[in-house]
């Protein structure tokens, strides 16, 4: 099941418009100011390491910035039931053999791009403030809200993500709330 899980939100977060939110919603820096999300690609994620083992990341999304250059989105999306103590360094060997693989590809360049480490937990402890989650009103929040929430919350959980998202959806007459 978590597997499931994991492949699901994966594909979610393949998707550009997904990915923006995420960015847009939950990035709280200068340059996210600077992405042209319209040329924003997908970049491959498999690694063979030097003891030929082979590691694969969860997302790389390479984010072109509107005045020149670019920033790598490194977006881990871990499922797990504790948290992991090791978590900064398993990042950090994701990124080191993202640069190994460029490094690779042009053995001498100018200088390395940046990488911004992304990542999206879905473990415990949960996700405590949801009333900061529903006043963001798109489709990110609302996927993190609802993964959050507990069997008892949800129906009235997705009751005002609905009615928020009307806003931007034009289909309120054709969803019984």
């Amino acid at each position: 099941m978590p597997d499931q899980h994991d492949r699901g939100y994966k594909a979610l977060f393949s998707n550009p418009r997904f990915m923006e939110q995420l960015v847009t919603s939950f990035i709280h820096e200068d340059w996210v100011m600077q992405v042209d999300f319209s040329q924003a690609s997908l970049v491959d994620k498999s690694y063979v390491t030097r003891q030929f083992k082979k590691l694969e990341s969860d997302l790389i999304w390479k984010l072109p910035l509107k005045d020149s250059g670019a920033v790598y989105l490194y977006m881990l999306i871990e499922f797990q039931s504790t948290v992991d103590h090791w978590m900064s360094y398993r990042m950090l060997r994701y990124v080191l053999e993202f640069y190994g693989g460029l490094l690779k590809a042009k053995p001498k360049p100018q200088r390395l791009p940046a990488v911004f480490p992304l990542l999206v937990y879905n473990g415990d402890p949960r996700w405590t403030a949801p009333e900061q989650l529903a006043a963001m009103n798109n489709l990110v929040s609302a996927l993190f809200l609802v993964d959050s929430s507990n069997v008892d919350e949800i129906q009235s959980r997705i009751r005002g993500i609905i009615s928020g998202l009307m806003i931007f959806v034009p289909l309120r007459r054709y969803l019984p709330c």
